[in-house]
This record gives structure tokens, sequence and C-alpha cells, in this order.
């Protein structure tokens, strides 16, 4: 398969804000 850089870095920001988003509602609901 074949990926253009944008592709990955596309997808990998994608990822990123997934995990932020994540590891940011696991601290408000710890904060709770």
């Amino acid at each position: 398969m074949y990926f253009s850089p944008k592709d990955i870095t596309d997808n990998f920001k994608d990822n990123i804000n997934e995990v932020v988003f994540e590891l940011w509602l696991y601290l408000y609901v710890f904060a709770l």
C-alpha cells in the first residue's frame, strides 16, 4: 500500500488529537 507523506501526517495528527482528547477526558473525570 502506498501512502503519500500528507496522508501520513494527517493520520498522525488525527491520532494525536484523539489521544490528547481522551487524556483530557480522563483528567476531567478524575478531577471531579
